[in-house]
């Protein structure tokens, strides 16, 4: 119950954000009708419910993908996956799906450079002849830019996107212990 307890303390930011996100994106009812917006609120946490009208306006398939881009990449993930689902959705909901395999919205690189650093050991000026800031492509997980290196080979780097792997682990738990609460309902 303790070890529960503290990891439910540890995620309480990260399920703040979620909720703030989905109410801002429209799904305001649907937080309140699980209770959570009560707790958190008692919990001390503000939850923000303004501009949730105007978001409210985009058509549901529409507003579904955009909460999915801003949850980020655990959710990201989960709508590429319910993009091959036309079994369960229809196909405004698949269409926008299918955009979250090829149009993420990428990062700024000024916010990537400290992993790039990181992982690189040094500025991309001087790691390479040719560093692209533009992106080549944006996914859930990472961005790739074009770069050339010193000896004239052209390459494609790799970013991580900052602080995925504790934004993924916390999101798998607090999806682990939604679906503990829904089962034991």
């Amino acid at each position: 119950m303790l070890i529960e307890t503290l990891g439910a303390a540890r995620d309480m930011g990260r399920l703040n954000t979620i909720l703030g996100v989905l109410i801002r994106h429209g799904f305001g009812d649907s937080v309140r009708r699980l209770g959570l917006a009560d707790r958190l609120e008692r919990a001390g946490h503000v939850l923000k419910w303004e501009h949730a009208a105007d978001l409210a306006r985009l058509e549901p398939p529409v507003q579904l993908r955009l909460t999915l881009e801003e949850l980020g990449p655990t959710f990201v993930k989960l709508g590429q996956i319910l993009a091959g689902r036309a079994d369960l959705f229809g196909p405004d909901y698949i269409a926008e799906f299918e955009k979250l395999h090829s149009q993420v919205p990428a990062v700024p690189l000024d916010i990537l450079l400290p992993q790039l650093r990181e992982d690189l050991g040094g500025e991309p000026e001087t790691l390479f002849a040719r560093f692209d800031t533009e992106p080549l492509a944006a996914a859930s997980i990472a961005q790739v830019h074009r770069a050339q290196l010193h000896d004239g080979t052209e390459v494609v780097v790799k970013i991580r996107r900052p602080g995925i792997t504790e934004t993924i682990e916390a999101d798998l738990r607090l999806l682990a212990r939604l679906a503990a609460i829904a089962e034991a309902e």
